[in-house]
């Protein structure tokens, strides 16, 4: 026979035990009354719903079977604690708690906890709400904030950090377990901390979803002292416990150093000394800088969306649409020049350098246009191409003049040294010996001057050349040095080039030649090679010959200049100096490799003639 409860001893009392039965029968959570040892003596619907007992499985039972095991040690403390300070509160302050269903599985729950004192003794009325749904709710909120791009953080009304993400701990340099229950003013730089209480009660009077600081630059603080700029946006959250505040927390150090540079790079635009003008697909002026102020006489107000026309003479339209077309096609062009047009209506020549406008999608919007005045450049360019023609002129005819006299003089020396050789004093031959000698000298020095001033003024169109045509021609013109030195010249097939075909053989000569001339002991051997070499192909003559030191490497390509002493070796030190001439007339580059006593490498650039390949 089951234990009849007090309350069943008592129903039949009074209206009120009625109306108590009652209103624990109708209330919406589990409830639930233990008397003094425990035993519990009432539930209600709700209660055997939750727990999954029938009403008459739990009358009479103790407490602890609706406590998980894992808690019951602990449990007869909590009741002791209550029983001996009894008030109206919620059981296990600070505590997760957790109710044990008749399947053994656990449900989380709060409970609150009335005493009440009755003349059958003393009870308490349990008052137990099943949380599953809210720490569900809590644990999607903590998993949102945890896979936020951002820093997040959670701050409760005393201003301590109660939830953060793994975002929030590799900005600030905290883990998690550092992080929880901490001031928020930890993570403020000390000069901010003063006033950052007044700020956070300013917003927890008026709460509201806001960016926080509007008009003032935001500083964190990491764990290490350093400091980084931030944005923060403020979420106010109502909950259980009152008022958080969620805040987001972005590092805007890249952006700022982004910033930074487009500003310096916007003052380098602005203050550059050449116009600088940012237009449409079509030629509407979207920029222009002072440079194009200054360059062509408009301001950037009178200039800003109008079409890039204006300064453009009628004539050069048509190149200006064709470089359109290039730009619509994603091409840039560097150092186009042409002419363009001032305010006043003088013309200026400029260079420009044109490149595509991209939008954040990759599409081309516009053209950056860089112009540059090279009216005066070109004015030094015709002057010095005037004076070195006049200086050319100058050479030719001075040397082409000065070969008769000197003709004549070589000559009559040489009849006083065949006629008179042994008849006058031994003094009287050194000195015929000296001017002969020295007027043979000078008719080189003045050969060689001629063919030099030659290789700009008189050299021939740039057309197809067999390079390997030219090289076995040389070759058989310098059989006779060849044969004498015991030198060998070896090369592979060589390409069809853009050449002056006279001045590449003088070019070929002139290197082959200083080979066999500069030899070791051993004998010459000479290895002409061609190579691509980007769009030019690169050809190399390579000795085994004495050698030089690098740090003459220049000063052979100068005129007259020789690097050992007279006499020793023969010529006129303007062989190489012709040679570098005869390049750079071809648009190519000449430079040398040596090491003294292991032979010397000439490497020099040329243009691949049409279907000559690369």
């Amino acid at each position: 026979m089951s234990k009849s409860s007090p309350i069943d001893q008592l129903e039949n009392r009074t209206l009120a035990d009625k109306l108590f039965r009652f209103v624990v029968e109708a209330a919406p959570n589990a409830m639930i009354l233990v008397d003094h040892d425990r035993l519990i003596t009432m539930v209600n619907k709700s209660a055997e719903e939750l727990f999954g007992y029938a009403r008459e499985d739990l009358i009479g039972k103790p407490i602890e079977c609706l406590v998980p095991n894992r808690f019951q040690q602990g449990h007869s403390e909590h009741v002791r604690e209550f029983l001996s300070a009894p008030q109206t509160r919620a059981m296990g302050a600070g505590r997760e708690l957790y109710g044990r269903r008749r399947d053994g599985t656990e449900v989380p729950i709060e409970i609150g906890l009335n005493p009440i004192e009755t003349p059958d003794g003393f009870f308490t009325l349990a008052s137990i709400i099943d949380i599953t749904e809210r720490k569900h709710a809590d644990e999607r909120f903590r998993l949102a904030v945890e896979a936020a791009p951002n820093a997040m953080l959670m701050v409760g009304a005393d201003r301590r950090i109660t939830l953060v993400n793994r975002k929030a701990e590799d900005l600030f340099g905290y883990s998690r377990e550092d992080f929880i229950g901490r001031p928020i003013e930890d993570i403020v730089p000390e000069r901010f901390r003063q006033k950052h209480p007044e700020f956070v009660q300013g917003f927890l009077a008026k709460p509201k979803t806001r960016a926080m600081g509007a008009g003032r630059e935001l500083f964190g603080r990491r764990k290490d002292g350093t400091e980084m700029p931030i944005e923060i946006g403020l979420n106010p959250i109502e909950t259980a416990e009152g008022l958080v505040t969620l805040a987001s927390i972005i590092d805007i150090s890249e952006r700022k150093r982004a910033e930074a540079a487009h500003e310096q790079l916007a003052a380098i635009v602005e203050f550059s000394d050449d116009a600088i003008i940012g237009k449409t697909i079509d030629g509407v002026i979207t920029s222009w800088n002072f440079g194009a102020e200054r360059l062509f006489g408009y301001t950037a107000d009178a200039a800003i969306g109008r079409n890039i026309a204006m300064i453009i003479p009628e004539r050069c339209m048509e190149a200006e649409l064709s470089l359109r077309e290039q730009i619509r096609e994603s091409h840039s062009v560097s150092h186009f020049e042409t002419v363009r047009k001032r305010k006043d209506g003088t013309e200026i020549e400029v260079s420009v350098t044109l490149s595509p406008i991209r939008s954040t999608l990759g599409e081309i919007t516009g053209a950056s246009s860089i112009a540059r005045d090279i009216t005066e450049i070109k004015r030094r360019d015709a002057e010095l191409k005037r004076s070195n023609a006049e200086l050319e002129q100058f050479a030719y005819v001075a040397s082409h003049d000065l070969q008769e006299p000197l003709r004549m003089v070589a000559n009559y020396t040489e009849l006083l040294a065949q006629r008179y050789q042994g008849k006058l004093d031994e003094k009287a031959d050194k000195y015929i010996h000296y001017a002969s000698d020295g007027a043979r000298r000078m008719q080189r020095l003045v050969a060689d001057l001629l063919a030099y001033s030659r290789v700009g003024s008189q050299g021939r169109p740039l057309v197809k050349v067999r390079s390997s045509d030219v090289l076995q021609g040389v070759l058989e013109s310098i059989d006779r040095s060849i044969h004498e030195s015991g030198a060998s010249i070896e090369f592979g097939p060589l390409p069809d080039v853009l050449a002056d075909e006279v001045q590449l053989r003088q070019l070929f000569q002139n290197l082959i030649g200083n080979a066999i001339k500069f030899r070791s002991d051993a004998p010459p051997r000479v290895v002409v090679k061609a190579i691509p070499n980007g769009d030019r192909w690169l050809f190399s003559v390579t000795d085994n010959g004495i050698g030089m030191e690098m740090q003459y490497a220049d000063r052979i390509f100068q005129m007259f200049q020789r690097l050992n002493e007279r006499g020793k070796y023969d010529g006129s030190g303007i062989g190489l100096a012709i040679s570098k001439r005869i390049v750079e007339r071809h648009a190519g580059s000449i430079w040398i490799e040596s090491t003294p006593g292991a032979g010397t490498s000439f490497y020099f650039t040329l243009k691949p003639a049409e279907g000559g390949g690369i």
